[in-house]
């Protein structure tokens, strides 16, 4: 049950009760549970004794709705009892409602999913400035931050692990200099040896996803002039570098399959945003989908059986997956919430994707079927997650 700027300022009234509003459009307020409080049936036990019993009830009904404790998110209680007015009437029950400050959409309740032993690195923003920051998949903190604080460069998009897990990759644009399409590609080492230039060219570099070889890297370019393109550059040979499309329109995303032999990617052509999929040379490009609506973001799963894919044919961004044909298209969440940015697991258990369905974007966990959706990281904001392809520290 969903309210609109109402518990914030205190006026509920147990005999007149405010407007419900529907809870999948925006909205402040949302009720975790109605729970019940000692002494019904017996005269008023006195305001302090009722709150407290109150606080105590919500306490556990916040938990169980979250799946965490409600000091780890980033919503704010408001737990409403009945004064003696009210109690004298029958009401013996307290309201445990959660707002933001940011308006809700959808239900906020989550399950308590975690990934204990792994590793997720995302994007992290604090007082303006984005951090590359690892995440334990156990309780969602955030503990190394492998830019520091002091990179003088504006990070962006997905990161990308190498297989061993040494480094990893991310694009970003010099901070306050440099033409708008001035960005470039780097390398954070987890060794301490810090942040290390992986590519700087002319134009825009983005998107880079290091191969499962590990000396090749894909991304995208708008170096040739026009829209972006999707190249290949090959360490192992040199600096090899490779133009793997030539398209009018914009192609981006590119994911490898595990094999190393094929790139999925988004096309966007004629207003419209598709998969696709082409030998790791270029050739053989087939499109996966065909829909109005966006879809993008591809993610091939670890055994090579399945691509995951961001898609708004709901009116909303959902995460979808499909097999590596095209076929079977179906949805894991279906929230009025963005879910965006999906990602496998290094065993395919888990899925990570950010979501504002708090009113801010955090990073959430599920199983590979789309059960168990849960809130995993709540510093905020917080999004791109990719998971670590091995085990940190072990």
């Amino acid at each position: 049950m969903c309210f609109d700027n109402v518990f914030r300022s205190g006026e509920f009234d147990f005999v007149s009760p405010p407007a419900v509003v529907p809870c999948d459009g925006p909205h402040d307020n949302e009720i975790a549970a109605l729970v019940d409080l000692p002494g019904a049936g017996n005269s008023f036990p006195g305001e302090e004794a009722v709150s407290e019993a109150a606080a105590d009830a919500c306490d556990d009904a916040y938990q169980e709705f979250l799946g965490r404790p409600l000091p780890s998110t980033f919503l704010a209680a408001f737990v409403v009892w009945p004064d003696d007015d009210d109690w004298n009437d029958g009401a013996h029950q307290a309201v445990c409602a959660l707002y933001s400050e940011a308006p809700l959409v959808g239900t906020a309740a989550s399950d308590a999913l975690t990934a204990d032993g792994e590793t997720l690195a995302v994007l992290y923003e604090k007082d303006g400035v984005l951090d590359l920051r690892l995440m334990d998949g156990a309780t969602g903190a955030l503990t190394a931050d492998l830019t520091r604080g002091d990179f003088p460069h504006v990070l962006r998009s997905q990161p990308s692990w190498a297989p061993d897990g040494s480094s990893v990759a991310f694009a970003a644009k010099p901070e306050g200099s440099g033409p708008e399409n001035d960005g470039d590609l780097y390398v954070a080492a987890l060794d301490g040896r810090g942040i290390l230039p992986l590519l700087e060219g002319p134009g825009e570099e983005d998107r880079p996803v290091i191969g499962p070889v590990g000396t090749v890297v894909a991304f995208i370019s708008d170096r040739e002039g026009g829209e972006f393109d999707i190249y290949t550059i090959d360490f192992g040979a040199g600096g090899l570098l490779t133009r793997l499309t030539i398209h009018p329109d914009r192609d981006s995303s590119p994911t490898w399959s595990p094999d190393g032999t094929r790139i999925a990617f988004r096309r966007r052509a004629g207003g419209n945003s598709d998969i696709y999929v082409m030998n790791v040379d270029g050739s053989d490009a087939r499109r996966l989908t065909n829909d109005p609506a966006f879809d993008g973001d591809p993610q091939w799963s670890p055994d090579g059986a399945q691509i995951l894919f961001t898609t708004d044919r709901a009116g909303n961004f959902d995460i979808w997956v499909m097999s590596v044909d095209g076929s079977e298209q179906t949805p894991l969440t279906n929230h009025p919430a963005a879910d965006e940015y999906p990602a496998w697991s290094r065993d395919g258990e888990y899925i990570a994707f950010q979501s504002t369905r708090h009113g801010i974007t955090q990073i959430w966990l599920m199983r590979s079927d789309g059960s168990e959706q849960s809130l995993l990281g709540a510093d905020t904001p917080t999004g791109y997650p990719m998971w670590a392809p091995v085990v940190l520290g072990g």
